[in-house]
């Protein structure tokens, strides 16, 4: 499900071995990258939350995770960039909605204006959510992690995220049943 470095390579990536370390950016930026492009809706955004997390990944000096976990790990520093972001942005627009139409030669323009509308709004009032809703439908309902995983990445315990994740998405749904809410 999570692609994932084997136990040596993480090892001296975290001990500061620059190939290991390269390789470990190939494996964590996509993820990480889809992270904070969800939180800002920017890729500029998600780049700077990009390099930041990868920067703290190569200043980390505590526990070492084991490889098995290390994912959540890598989840959970990008989690607290984007609330660290955030809340230096409190109150400044910084949203932008650009969407990427995927082009097929069976899909109708009519087709593509209807998915890009669609995707729009559902970035919007994900875009709108306070942040704690806002990550868990993110790690949840758009990346796929587990209830479990979710939960240790975000520090809940798995009543809590369910909890949490109920209103996110009734929230959610409201939004999207009308835009005027």
């Amino acid at each position: 499900m999570h692609k994932q470095l084997d136990a040596d390579t993480l090892q001296k990536a975290l001990n500061g071995d620059a190939f290991a370390f390269e390789k470990m950016v190939e494996t964590y930026s996509k993820p990480i990258y889809f992270i904070a492009f969800r939180m800002f809706n920017n890729p500029e955004d998600a780049k700077d939350i990009c390099q930041e997390v990868f920067m703290k990944l190569y200043k980390h000096k505590g526990k070492k995770p084991q490889p098995q976990d290390f994912f959540k790990f890598v989840y959970r520093v990008t989690i607290n960039c984007c609330i660290d972001e955030a809340r230096k942005r409190k109150g400044k627009t910084c949203a932008n909605l650009d969407d990427f139409a995927e082009l097929s030669a069976n899909i109708t323009p009519e087709d593509i204006a209807i998915k890009n509308e669609n995707n729009v709004r559902l970035k919007a009032a994900i875009a709108s959510l306070p942040d704690a809703y806002k990550t868990v439908v993110i790690l949840r309902d758009i990346l796929g992690l587990s209830y479990a995983d979710t939960a240790e990445v975000v520090g809940y315990n798995i009543g809590t995220l369910k909890s949490k994740l109920s209103r996110a998405r009734n929230r959610l749904r409201k939004l999207l049943d009308n835009p005027c809410v």
